[in-house]
């Protein structure tokens, strides 16, 4: 265990930089996502990216031929890029409606007169599986109606540093009590780039795979990671009212090089609810929200150094400010990041112990942020 490469997750770039989200619903706005009570979280309220080269067109059969409209590269509600959509089909043909509806959250494309395919076999470039098209083949019997409902395509939280800043970690977690608000079938893509533009082409780019638990993430330690501008892309198109992110973390941490926690912490769910029992022994339960405690967390013999930047991080965190922490970043101790990895507070502030000269060793607690 005394190998397991401990990290402090402590340098935020989303409460340093410029963010921006490219949604929100009005009463759950993105800030929430860097505010540290986790109940308040950001709930996107729709969003389609179309670009250029990417998404943007749109393969049709009518009465003249077969002509292939393109889209105008940009970001949309729903109901703006289905206006978009017709806006366009009625540009070099006619008689044709785009729809969405906020109930099933579904596009409809229709044509009132004339002959209507829409060619979902063109697959090249095409906007067909970003607003619900996912078969390949082509249609003929109108209306035609989305196989998939789409809310949003995707979602975003972007940053813009200021410098080129790295970052090695991603966390992202919901309200504690809820099942995490994206789906374990989403992709989810972080960015990096020196210029907000060409984002589809971005110099660094890497997917992430999301648990049932949150996203914990930990970059490729062998690229280089330094962009002014980042981005987390979310792909979860069905994902019609449940994305609450309550945290999000991009950013980079320290890592202790002297020494790392030990063998011997231990991990346990605390289960606060109050239990009551009437005269006859029925038992009565005030439940309450679970979470989890982690102790006996030694980081031993580290330098003055070391020592230094995790006092640090204890004086600016505190008992109230949760960060996140990960024991097993290279998954040595288990075969997967986030089973030790937390959204957490410190029961105490790190408990320091001289062991000779100037090292020392120091104790950690540490409880789940709810």
């Amino acid at each position: 265990m005394a190998n397991c490469q401990m990290k402090f997750m402590a340098y935020n770039l989303l409460d340093s930089g410029t963010a921006t989200f490219s949604s929100a619903d009005s009463d759950f706005p993105g800030a929430n996502a860097y505010h540290s009570n986790r109940g308040k979280y950001w709930l996107p309220s729709g969003n389609f990216v179309i670009d250029a080269g990417v998404n943007d067109d749109i393969y049709i059969t009518d009465d003249g031929g077969s002509p292939t409209i393109t889209l105008t590269a940009g970001e949309y509600t729903a109901s703006g890029l289905a206006s978009h959509i017709q806006t366009k089909l009625n540009a070099t043909s006619s008689n044709w409606t785009c729809t969405y509806s906020t109930t099933t959250r579904k596009f409809t494309i229709s044509r009132s007169s004339g002959t209507a395919v829409i060619r979902l076999s063109n697959q090249s470039g095409a906007v067909w599986n970003t607003i619900g098209f996912t078969g390949t083949d082509n249609r003929s019997v109108i209306p035609f109606l989305a196989d998939e409902p789409r809310k949003h395509y995707p979602e975003y939280v972007q940053i813009d540093a200021g410098v080129a800043t790295e970052i090695d970690f991603i966390g992202v977690v919901g309200p504690i009590d809820e099942v995490f608000g994206i789906g374990l079938d989403a992709t989810v893509v972080i960015k990096g780039n020196n210029v907000d533009l060409n984002w589809p082409t971005a110099p660094y780019s890497e997917t992430i795979t999301p648990t049932e638990r949150g996203i914990f993430h930990h970059l490729d330690a062998d690229q280089t990671k330094y962009y002014r501008y980042w981005r987390l892309e979310i792909y979860d198109g069905a994902n019609a009212d449940v994305m609450k992110l309550g945290y999000i973390y991009i950013g980079s941490a320290f890592q202790p090089t002297s020494s790392n926690v030990q063998r011997g912490f231990s991990r346990a769910e605390v289960d606060p609810s109050r239990e009551l029992e009437s005269e006859n022994g029925h038992l009565y339960f005030d439940q309450r929200t679970r979470y989890t405690e982690i102790s006996a967390a030694d980081i031993a013999v580290i330098d003055a150094a070391d020592r230094l930047e995790i006092e640090r991080i204890g004086h600016t965190f505190g008992k109230h400010t949760p960060f996140f922490i990960s024991f097993d970043p290279l998954e040595q101790v288990s075969d997967s990041a986030d089973e030790l990895s937390w959204y957490v507070h410190f029961q105490d502030a790190p408990g320091l112990q001289h062991v000779f000269l100037d090292y020392y060793s120091i104790a950690i607690r540490l409880r789940e942020a709810v």
